[in-house]
């Protein structure tokens, strides 16, 4: 003490000789103290291995930088440590400026109460720009009311906070004024690098347009076949992700990339199905077992030669459904002369066209095995037994590729669908039976001629009068039921789709004696049906299979020609309700199953029926995916596999490609 006031004096925790002036500290807190010291920061360098060697005068004097940030984050440590005691202890002064003297220091006030950083991007005209959002609780703070001391300790209303994390301040030194611009001709760098590098430990508000959608796809691979130097076969592993492809990189990054509408996309690759794949290219030759530091293969061309092994190679690949691109770039293989040659022999059955195809190179038959993979995999290249290679025409590929996917193989012979007439017809000048275009002509024509087919009248016991648009999908569905295929009304809302089914249904009574159809619709609509079929078809008997004390058995089933339930309860009671064949399934609003993964899809597609009908304002909500569970279920087979229309849709959607399209329209267009 003297007559100014009170004396401070400094106290180098670097000279241990001086440390005895601490010892009434409580052990712990003595502990980390003496943490910050020198010595205990040489050590600590000594266990993280830096190969930091320090001066033995003025140690930290010019450190470069990667020891500076080492050295931030242990002195940040040693504070997280150390600010519940340093908080609650009335000791504590902070230096305002000059030097150490009692005059430039004042109380220090410390919160225990972490910030909490979120980011904030926004984007004009010329610059993209990130906020730095600072909050303590549920309280937010404007970046002006916020000082970032460079050791990393926020000041707010004049109040010490560290933030949550010691790896804060990596964040902290890039948004030191609270905020980064960079410029709009960036904006691809900042939606695929920099925001996700801060999405890993924040949350980041971002633009709608910068928000990034997941692609969880199954991989589909391929090989790229290349010449190098006049030498080599290079052979390059690739994925296609729904339409992306992708090199195999043997440490693979998630992509990120925009789609045609501007909006952005993360491809999940799968590594383990990659490497898995990869693995089995290396045991396709010894010579490879030696070149694991590329993520690719090569072979000189002698190799590739020998034993046959391009050929055998080549088959096992594509037997495994593996696409092989690039044969035909390759000079240093041979090409068959001849024009291939195309034959079709076809026969019927009830629910069947048998396609006996042929194709030949001069005396070169080509299994359909082979012709069917190539076409499905869009590959104008196949391999031929005397060890050359056949082209085939471009226009192949689009005529019939989709006819090669609808198709099954059975017994040597294309066995497809009689839903996929429309496929049919269009090998219309290569098929020798006329008994089959005459039966491909009459589906044509009672589908295309509704009004010149032979349908029973609308039922008197309809209270209403339909309009000639509603007449007119009544006898459609007539038509569809005589053939016994499922359709889908996709009239738009409030055109009157649940009167032209219960007009259907009160058919469906008149023709099928003693039938029960099931109507599944959205809980919301059930008790709407039940006004629409009193007031315009009292005649159907009709039971609510809905609520807590519901019932239905074998009695309700010879009473009633008609049940309505929800879609939550086909999936809660399904197991009861398989024990029943219904003639008509009807699915009111049925986009509610366009995921064919979800529960209630799986649900009504087990449920027995001799036919199908769907209703939907919007059987199109978000993309063309959106079809497929609905026409698969009104039609089982319709659209191929999942896995295919997928990328068939994908090819609408995202690439515009105007054929497919164009296929779409003539696989469902009837229907």
């Amino acid at each position: 003490q003297k007559a100014s006031g009170k004396q401070l004096k400094k106290l180098s925790l670097h000279n241990d000789a001086l440390h005895t002036f601490l010892k009434e500290l409580p052990d712990e807190t003595f502990g980390d103290i003496i943490a910050l010291s020198n010595h205990a920061i040489y050590q600590y360098f000594t266990r993280i291995n830096t190969g930091f060697y320090a001066p033995v005068s003025n140690p930290w004097a010019n450190l470069p930088d990667q020891y500076r940030n080492h050295l931030r984050k242990y002195y940040l440590g040693q504070l997280f440590k150390l600010w519940p005691y340093l908080a609650t202890n009335r000791h504590v002064f902070q230096l305002k400026a000059g030097s150490l003297h009692w005059a430039d220091s004042e109380p220090a006030h410390l919160s225990t109460r972490p910030i909490e950083c979120s980011f904030l991007v926004k984007e004009d005209e010329r610059f993209i720009v990130i906020f730095l959002q600072v909050k303590i609780g549920e309280r937010k703070f404007k970046p002006e009311e916020v000082t970032i001391h460079s050791s990393g300790i926020f000041i707010i209303d004049n109040k010490m906070h560290l933030p949550a994390n010691i790896e804060d301040l990596d964040v902290m030194d890039r948004f030191r004024f609270g905020q980064i611009k960079i410029p709009v001709a960036n904006k691809s760098k900042v939606i695929t690098e920099i925001i996700p590098l801060l999405e890993k430990n924040y949350y980041v508000e971002v633009p709608e347009a910068y928000k990034i959608s997941e692609l969880n796809a199954e991989p589909l691979p391929q090989i790229v076949l290349k010449e190098y130097n006049k030498q080599y076969l290079l052979i390059q592993p690739q994925f296609r992700y729904e339409g992306v492809t992708l090199d195999y990189e043997s440490s693979p990054e998630d992509l990120i990339h925009e789609l045609a509408d501007g909006s952005w996309q993360t491809v999940k690759r799968d590594r383990s199905f990659e490497n898995t794949f990869n693995e089995k290219l290396r045991l396709l030759h010894p010579l490879f077992e030696r070149q694991r530091q590329n993520d690719f293969y090569y072979l000189p061309f002698a190799d590739v030669m020998k034993k046959a092994w391009f050929i055998q190679t080549i088959r096992q690949l594509q037997s495994e459904e593996v696409t092989v691109m690039g044969m035909q770039e390759l000079k240093n293989f041979r090409y068959n002369p001849n024009p291939p040659k195309w034959e079709i022999k076809a026969g019927s059955d009830i629910d069947w066209f048998d396609l006996r195809i042929k194709l030949s190179f001069g005396s070169q038959d080509v299994p359909l095995k082979d012709v069917r993979r190539a076409l499905i995999t869009r590959q104008n290249i196949v391999l031929l037994g005397d060890g050359t290679m056949g082209v085939l025409p471009e226009e192949w590929l689009k005529k019939f590729s989709l006819l090669m996917n609808m198709g099954e193989e059975k017994d040597g012979n294309l066995r497809v669908s009689k839903l996929h007439f429309t496929l049919i017809d269009e090998l219309h000048d290569q098929i020798d039976n006329e008994k089959i275009r005459e039966d491909i002509q009459q589906k044509k024509q009672k589908l295309l001629t509704i009004n010149d087919i032979k349908t029973v009248k609308l039922s008197r016991k309809i209270k209403a009068s339909l309009r000639p648009y509603q007449l007119s999908g009544f006898q459609w569905l007539q038509v569809l039921d005589e053939m016994g295929w499922g359709g889908c009304l996709a009239d738009d809302m409030g055109l009157g789709k649940t009167l032209q089914a219960i007009s259907f249904l009160q058919f469906v009574k008149e023709k099928y004696k003693k039938s029960t159809s099931l109507v599944v619709c959205p809980t919301s609509l059930i008790y709407n049906w039940e006004a629409e079929i009193q007031k315009f078809a009292p005649s159907l008997r009709y039971h609510i299979y809905y609520g807590s004390d519901r019932e239905f058995n074998d009695e309700h089933f010879e009473e009633y020609d008609l049940i309505i339930t929800s879609y939550g309860l086909v999936r809660n009671d399904l197991e009861h309700l398989l024990q029943f064949s219904w003639h008509y399934v009807v699915l009111d609003e049925s986009q509610a199953i366009k995921n064919p993964n979800a529960q209630t899809t799986r649900a009504v597609q087990l449920l027995k029926s001799k036919n199908r009908l769907i209703l939907s304002g919007t059987p199109l909500q978000n993309n063309t995916y959106d079809l497929y569970s609905q026409f698969n279920f009104i039609n089982p087979g319709l659209l191929g596999t999942k896995e295919f229309f997928r990328e068939f849709a994908n090819g609408i959607d995202k690439f515009n490609e105007a054929d497919k399209s164009s296929q779409l329209r003539k696989l469902i267009y009837h229907f």
